[in-house]
């Protein structure tokens, strides 16, 4: 099994962009809500692959997620609510969404993210 050292787990990590759930405005006039995020805001993460193994659901059985994002920054506040950008940049719309509560532990946070399609 390969060892990761401080040096190659640096270069796992890549740039991706958050937002943050601020609030849903009702126009009485239209009947219309509108749901508000912040502006994205960059951070670092290692992303990986889809699912984890049958034997670990860290996640639990009925989340349904692509991939998950992992960080050292344990005050991330992404929650599950918030906007990703992973693939795409933030001039245009985000191309993922938190698919559970992120899994907080003492030095890192997992995220678990979804890809947005058309309909969502």
């Amino acid at each position: 099994m390969r060892q990761i050292t401080k040096r190659n787990a640096k270069s796992l990590m890549q740039t991706m962009y958050y937002a943050l759930y601020e609030g849903k405005t009702l126009d009485t006039e239209e009947l219309e809500s509108t749901i508000s995020y912040s502006e994205p805001v960059s951070f670092e993460g290692c992303l990986n692959a889809g699912n984890a193994s049958a034997d670990e659901q860290p996640f639990g059985t009925d989340v349904k997620y692509d991939r998950i994002i992992t960080t050292r920054d344990i005050d991330i506040p992404i929650d599950e609510h918030s906007l990703i950008w992973v693939d795409a940049d933030t001039t245009s719309e985000h191309d993922y969404i938190v698919a559970a509560p992120p899994l907080k532990s003492i030095n890192a946070v997992r995220i678990a993210i979804r890809r947005v399609v058309d309909d969502e």
